[in-house]
């Protein structure tokens, strides 16, 4: 019963908010193409993967940097991640700018930091960049951006959900009208059409996105294929906002983990315990946002994915 009250209290405040935004608020603008990728809950839509992606594919031809706040790191000020920038505990600019720097190799320079106007301005002066992607920046009102990509879990958005704190929304579904461009990610599920009908109606180009499994690789780098842990113990631990999709890769993978541990989002498992689990199995897989966290043991491997983008080359052409 708080919850339902607290989750009207904190629609009103939405509202509001957007009446600022709409009558009151001036946004900066930043001499670059802007590019925003977000979604509507508060994780577990697949964003940062979707920012990877279209940072890999940009930079080919153009000079792109990442803006994000670097959500729960323990550093303050501005972080600037390129492919000179001495290795750091990722605690500092926090998990997924870490993730983000590691995958893209500081080929895509990261910049961490509450303003993204603040870093977006040092990313121009400094690197050059034309393409400034904003990580989870679909609430990031302030700034004015070229296109505001949203990202949707298909089981979210056929089950529904309720604002904050009684369910996981930011926003209510009707927030979609502001943006240029909807992903529906249904991660390693099979499409479902009717989550097509629930986007139509807000006349946005829809594209889907799922997780293609790549291989299995430890802290070290030393990798092992797909079906290398066929007949093996193995432990699963996931530290993500939709654990279940994890399970759901490794289950069609030929994978049965006889113990999963998931622990909330941008967390850690104890040393104490993983030490345990490491003993215990064979092996444990987790995600490559959780493998970053914890110390090189030679027998957790993180389970890489890439993104696939049906009709990749008319999305690609829309930003």
């Amino acid at each position: 019963m708080i919850k339902i009250l607290l989750s009207k209290l904190y629609n009103l405040g939405l509202n509001l908010w957007y009446l600022y935004d709409e009558v009151l608020r001036t946004k900066d603008v930043l001499p670059a193409h802007v590019i925003s990728v977000g979604n509507l809950t508060t994780g577990g839509t697949g964003k940062t993967p979707l920012t990877i992606f279209i940072a890999q594919k940009l930079s080919i031809e153009r000079k792109v940097a990442i803006l994000t706040r670097g959500y729960k790191r323990k550093g303050k000020g501005i972080y600037i991640l390129k492919e000179d920038t001495p290795l750091m505990k990722w605690e500092e600019v926090g998990d997924e700018p870490y993730l983000m720097w590691k995958k893209l190799r500081g080929n895509v320079p990261i910049l961490v930091g509450k303003n993204r106007y603040e870093t977006g301005q040092i990313a121009i002066r400094q690197l050059n960049s034309e393409v400034l992607i904003l990580d989870d920046g679909f609430q990031y009102f302030p700034l004015k951006r070229d296109i505001d990509i949203v990202c949707i879990n298909q089981n979210t958005l056929i089950h529904g959900d309720y604002l904050l704190p009684r369910g996981n929304l930011r926003e209510n579904f009707s927030a979609l009208k502001r943006a240029h461009i909807l992903v529906l990610n249904i991660k390693g599920d099979t499409l479902e059409h009717h989550a097509l009908e629930l986007l139509e109606p807000y006349k946005k180009p829809i594209f889907v996105m799922k997780y293609e499994p790549v291989k299995f690789y430890n802290f070290e780098g030393q990798q092992m294929s797909l079906n290398s842990l066929k007949g093996f113990d193995v432990a699963a631990l996931s530290g993500i906002a939709d654990p279940k999709s994890f399970i759901d890769l490794l289950t069609k993978l030929g994978i049965t983990p006889k113990e999963i541990i998931t622990i909330r989002d941008h967390n850690i498992y104890p040393l104490p315990k993983l030490r345990a689990l490491l003993k215990k199995f064979d092996y444990v897989v987790t995600t490559e946002k959780d493998l970053i966290k914890y110390p090189p043991f030679k027998n957790l491997l993180a389970l890489e994915i890439q993104v696939k983008i049906e009709n990749e080359d008319k999305f690609l052409k829309l930003l």
